[in-house]
């Protein structure tokens, strides 16, 4: 019983060091409503309309979107608030932090998402739009960014079982 007490408190602990708020970001910009293109998404995103054919979406931690493609159509992305990633099929990605722009050309596969431990926000908006522009989602697709945190968190199990095993022998004892 002990030992589940123990590792309750040390799991609550993890997840509350990296937990954070979307007020955090003292953002000026509006968190929105739950995204109704989230079926596309993986984790918690919001969107609002901030006028003049803008949206901003806002990304909890770790929350990204599947590879899309924009087609007939330019995708502009403008970090406002927290840290994100921008990734293109086949590219390094690249790290969003307020104030960078991305113009993203028609037909190029890419993501974009928050980081593990920040929200995230960007505005964006289509430019040189031509008749016929859509937009075609992926199927998800793990992202490497965020797979460091499964070896961490089966190290700290490892070393947590070891600490109660060495607290079991030493009151046995």
């Amino acid at each position: 019983m002990q030992r589940i007490v123990l590792f309750l408190i040390a799991t609550m602990t993890m997840v509350t060091m990296n937990s954070q708020t979307f007020e955090s970001l003292n953002s000026p910009w509006p968190k929105g409503e739950p995204n109704p293109y989230g079926k596309y998404f993986i984790g918690q995103s919001y969107l609002a309309d901030v006028g003049g054919g803008v949206m901003n979406v806002t990304f909890e931690p770790r929350c990204r979107n599947n590879w899309h493609i924009h087609h007939k159509q330019v995708q502009v992305l403008i970090c406002v608030a927290g840290r994100g990633w921008y990734q293109e099929w086949g590219k390094a990605p690249v790290e969003m932090t307020p104030g960078t722009v991305i113009a993203i050309p028609a037909e190029v596969k890419h993501w974009h998402g928050a980081q593990k431990d920040s929200w995230f926000q960007h505005l964006t908006y289509h430019k040189d739009v031509q008749e016929g522009a859509s937009n075609e989602w992926k199927r998800y697709k793990t992202v490497r960014h965020y797979k460091p945190f499964v070896p961490i968190l089966f190290s700290f199990l490892f070393f947590f079982s070891y600490l109660c095993r060495q607290y079991d022998d030493f009151h046995q004892s």
